[in-house]
């Protein structure tokens, strides 16, 4: 098995390139423990089940700006064109 703090570094390194976890330790024992996460890889269902129990509802103004109308009117129709960056 592996700790909380493992799943929780490894869940937040395996989100891709926008999100990368800031590792705090005041002893080197702690960094040493927190650089084991290499040594951990997540399957795609504890992934999902991580999603799933991290979800928040955004509520206004995240719910709003994702209405195909906002959209539209936001971006001119060229939404899709855009690059999506948390892709």
């Amino acid at each position: 098995g592996v700790s909380p703090g493992h799943v929780a570094l490894q869940w937040t390194r395996q989100q891709g390139f926008s999100s990368i976890p800031i590792v705090g330790a005041t002893k080197l024992s702690q960094l040493e423990d927190n650089l084991k996460v290499i040594d951990v890889l997540l399957s795609d269902e504890q992934l999902q089940r991580l999603d799933e129990a991290s979800a928040i509802p955004l509520g206004f103004p995240g719910d709003f700006f994702k209405e195909e109308a906002v959209k539209t009117n936001l971006f001119g129709g060229f939404y899709d064109k855009v690059e999506k960056r948390n892709s």
